[in-house]
């Protein structure tokens, strides 16, 4: 007996339901290193207190700076790489160097007892309530990039 083979063709059924995710295949290659950033910092320097002329701490220095001390609690820096008419300068006290309580340390822009061409820094000490420049205040003066 021989039987005959028909085909028939009905209509698609349903989509079957998602299937579990695969295994993590294996980690690709190293990109290449990425060029260098910019520094941060165009120039900064820890100035520290003395009974005489003002001092730089070179293991804290990046530019080249000059450092004066024409009255009590204020400095005057000039550094090569920056302008102080274009560049602001960020200030803030290095408590380890320091003494006295209560310190402060900030770039006067407006202060008018150094040159156009320094940043004036002035320090002072509210440990008695009422802010008096002193020497004694150590600080760390940042010129970003």
């Amino acid at each position: 007996m021989m039987l005959a083979t028909v085909a028939c063709d009905g209509a698609d059924g349903a989509q079957g339901p998602a299937g579990q995710d695969g295994a993590t295949g294996p980690q690709g290659p190293a990109g290449p290193e990425g060029p260098q950033g910019p520094d941060a910092f165009v120039a900064y320097a820890l100035v520290l207190p003395a009974s005489g002329e003002a001092a730089i701490a070179s293991a804290f220095l990046k530019g080249t700076w000059d450092v004066n001390r024409p009255s009590t609690g204020v400095y005057c820096l000039s550094v090569d790489e920056a302008d102080p008419a274009t560049q602001p300068a960020v200030v803030t006290v290095e408590w380890g160097q320091s003494s006295g309580s209560d310190l402060l340390a900030f770039w006067f822009r407006e202060g008018g007892d150094c040159e156009a061409s320094e940043y004036e820094v002035r320090t002072y000490d509210f440990g008695g309530g009422s802010p008096v420049l002193t020497n004694d205040v150590a600080f760390m003066i940042l010129i970003p990039s």
